[in-house]
């Protein structure tokens, strides 16, 4: 099973364009975590409307407590082998979970992938690297080179049982390069994936993301 881990703060308008990329992807294996950090909006109730339309929606509410709250909060809640991080102005591409379990080895620590950033329905940027396989303890020079698309958590797939430290609640810049640090400390093989499954959305200033 797949946890998908998705914070949602004053979401309105792009939350069911997430929630439907992760429900309508053809591994139906999966569950949602969604946590609402006290949106102002209608977010909470988009939430509830989905969860009595499918059982693998999970809704957690929260008072305003930032993102890495949140996230922690999937965290724990997760029962999935694998995790995935998804922001609720983004989504994900049409048969993202089957691609990436095919590479999901018995010994892959980690799948990273490319993204595609858009403002305004405009395409800006596709961050990627050539797809290859890297064991991180070999070599330091592979770690920077992942560095260009290895800031945050959400252009990757874990393996749950290697998590082993939580994101720091005390941070509001950098908490997500930490957990993603922290996170390589425990990990060998790493496959990296030239496709770009993951979009992110830059029009919401006034979100999470």
């Amino acid at each position: 099973m797949i946890t998908f881990i998705v914070p949602v703060y004053n979401a309105e308008p792009t939350l069911a364009r997430c929630l439907d990329s992760i429900l309508k992807q053809d591994y139906a294996d999966i569950e949602i975590i969604a946590i609402n950090d006290g949106s102002s909006d209608r977010s909470l109730q988009i939430l509830m409307e989905y969860r009595k339309t499918d059982s693998r929606i999970q809704v957690l509410n929260q008072k305003n407590s930032g993102v890495s709250v949140a996230r922690n909060q999937g965290i724990l809640h997760a029962s999935g082998e694998f995790i995935m991080f998804v922001d609720s102005d983004d989504y994900i591409e049409p048969n993202t979970c089957s691609r990436l379990l095919e590479y999901m080895k018995e010994d892959t620590d980690l799948v990273i992938f490319g993204l595609n950033i858009y403002k305004e329905g405009r395409l800006l940027r596709t961050p990627h690297l050539k797809t290859a396989i890297i064991h991180i303890k070999n070599d330091i020079n592979d770690y920077w080179n992942l560095r260009t698309i290895n800031l945050g958590p959400c252009n990757k797939i874990y393996r749950r049982t290697l998590i082993k430290s939580l994101f720091d609640e005390t941070l509001s810049l950098g908490e997500d390069t930490l957990f993603v640090l922290e996170y390589l400390r425990n990990i060998n093989k790493i496959q990296v994936i030239n496709k770009c499954f993951y979009n992110v959305s830059l029009d919401n200033t006034g979100s999470l993301n």
